[in-house]
């Protein structure tokens, strides 16, 4: 018998996802360490049927959600069921702040104790000898400790406790030797990408030994090198067959998929993704095809949110052909910067071929910011783009970044200028304060961008040891050399202000990731017919 593993996603997270970090080990375990005994809890999910399940205001909201009430996509109906699900959030907000004092203080409040034991419970129901925390945002950190915790906590007669073990995206965003050295119910953390260690794990290789395994015995990790890199052309679809699928709060099934890993610009300045990967690797698009079409087949699925930081003009074009080559019928959503390649025949091609939604990288309407931060995008270039994309069909998301460093009155204006041209064009804009992220060019060279260092966010407080993200504490330099704060909350409360003043834009802001997806599609839909008979063959993926 093989090695008894469980694989859990903690709360929060928004109750539409279906863990493709989970899915993706499992579909890969399945075939590198058959004999494993596996297990998957979304305790996320979890919890939300806990919380709604309380109410008729929380089963409404659920039927709604699932397609089973009134109907789903009236913009009007949608917001007034927002209120609701405004409780679900504020439910779970007390809940993090009592996770936060039982880690302080070790004191555990009797409702946290209770979520806690239950969702306990639902990890051990297998005796896993390994219990693995998929741990993909920062805002999850606190429950999956607070469980790791309880879980250590508990007594076991006649049985040891298993090993815990965190991974995921949010590993690269925190101080894991720090991690380890506070939080001793922890055994390892994976600090990379999963597949490889997790496989030598539970074929029985020692923690301390493994490469991109961190212990407490082993602070340091051996370097990526020491692994493999994956070809993601040898590795199976997702399984989501894992979950149940119907308990998602989808009307029909929307799935992440990955087409890539890391980026393949990688240039930008600021940007802190690419910590977690061992290099860029793209899937053949006949292979990600084919994956798709396996997902459509086990799951009903045809709405597909592509996961990956940024696809390419030349492959969004191959994959189009792909599409329409097969025939499929298929919405999806990519990840893009607006630059020339983005012509207008090829977003009409991808609009055709399903893509209905494209979130562009926009950050900032100063060309000089543009440059600093090395974009690669042109500001004139991204005007005619967002309006060609909207021309063909497709949903644009225009993500901007206020308070860049050395941002100015004047840059601030052009960014206004840029959103006021391209407005009629958008369907959501989102406003992020800059982030200052260790190990970034920005940081590494701080004093050239203006930018004085003066400490690290304070994450957790675990019985007054402080665990740390990634993310720095700065002071911005203005002209004269002076220490000032710096400008991104307060130009995110100008954007705020300035957008009072703009007509509302479809209603799409307020919704969920999967959900803008399933309105863009249905927009699309009504606005490009698909082919009726496939295309000429594609070129050569």
């Amino acid at each position: 018998m093989g090695t008894r593993l469980t694989m859990a996603f903690p709360p929060p997270a928004s109750p539409t996802y279906v863990p493709l970090g989970l899915a993706s080990l499992g579909s890969y375990l399945r075939t590198e360490a058959p004999y494993t005994q596996l297990a998957v809890c979304d305790l996320n999910i979890a919890l939300w049927y806990d919380w709604a399940g309380r109410t008729q205001d929380g089963i409404s909201l659920l039927d709604f959600l699932s397609g089973r009430g009134r109907s789903f996509y009236d913009p009007i109906v949608y917001q007034d069921f927002q209120s609701i699900w405004s409780q679900y959030y504020n439910h779970v907000n007390s809940l993090h702040r009592q996770a936060r004092i039982y880690l302080a203080t070790g004191q555990c409040d009797s409702q946290l104790a209770l979520l806690l034991d239950g969702q306990i419970e639902k990890v051990m129901m297998n005796d896993p000898e390994i219990v693995g925390f998929s741990v993909m945002f920062l805002d999850q950190v606190v429950f999956a400790l607070a469980l790791a915790r309880r879980l250590k906590g508990r007594e076991l007669p006649d049985k040891s406790a298993p090993h815990i073990i965190f991974g995921g995206a949010a590993m690269s965003a925190l101080n894991v030797p720090e991690l380890l050295g506070t939080a001793g119910f922890i055994d390892a953390v994976v600090t990379g990408e999963g597949e490889q260690p997790l496989t030598m794990l539970v074929n029985g290789i020692q923690l301390e030994t493994i490469p991109g395994i961190v212990t407490a015995k082993r602070p340091v990790p051996e370097k990526f090198s020491s692994l493999s890199q994956i070809c993601l052309d040898s590795v199976s679809a997702p399984d989501f067959g894992l979950f149940v699928m119907n308990l998602y709060a989808n009307p029909v099934p929307v799935l992440p998929v990955v087409l890539s890993r890391d980026c393949q610009w990688r240039r930008c300045r600021f940007c802190a993704h690419n910590f977690s990967f061992h290099g860029y690797r793209q899937k053949s698009i006949s292979r990600f095809i084919d994956e798709i079409e396996i997902l459509m087949q086990r799951h009903g699925a045809a709405h597909f949110y592509l996961a990956d930081q940024y696809v390419p003009a030349q492959i969004l074009d191959t994959l189009s052909e792909q599409i329409l080559y097969r025939n499929l019928r298929i919405h999806f959503h990519i990840m893009a910067r607006p630059t020339a390649d983005y012509t207008p025949d090829l977003l009409i091609k991808a609009s055709q071929a399903g893509c209905c939604w494209i979130s562009w990288g926009v950050e900032t309407g100063s060309q000089r910011l543009l440059d600093l931060v090395r974009k690669g995008t042109h500001r004139d270039q991204i005007e005619k783009v967002l309006y060609q994309s909207r021309q063909a069909g497709i949903a644009n998301l225009m993500m901007m970044i206020f308070g860049l460093p050395t941002s100015t009155e004047q840059d601030l204006q052009q960014t206004f200028d840029l959103i006021e041209q391209v407005y009629p064009a958008v369907d959501a804009i989102t406003s992020s304060s800059f982030v200052l992220f260790e190990g970034t060019p920005l940081a590494r060279r701080a004093d050239r961008y203006n930018l004085e260092i003066i400490g690290r966010e304070e994450l957790i407080n675990i019985e007054d040891r402080i665990i740390h993200s990634s993310r720095l504490k700065y002071m911005s330099r203005d002209e004269g050399g002076n220490l000032v704060c710096p400008p991104g909350p307060m130009e995110v409360d100008l954007w705020k202000r300035r957008r009072q003043w703009f007509p509302e834009i479809h209603g799409m802001e307020k919704l969920c990731c999967e959900h803008f997806l399933l309105y863009s599609a249905l927009r699309n839909t009504d606005d490009q017919q698909f082919p009726t008979r496939p295309i000429s063959p594609p070129r050569a993926a």
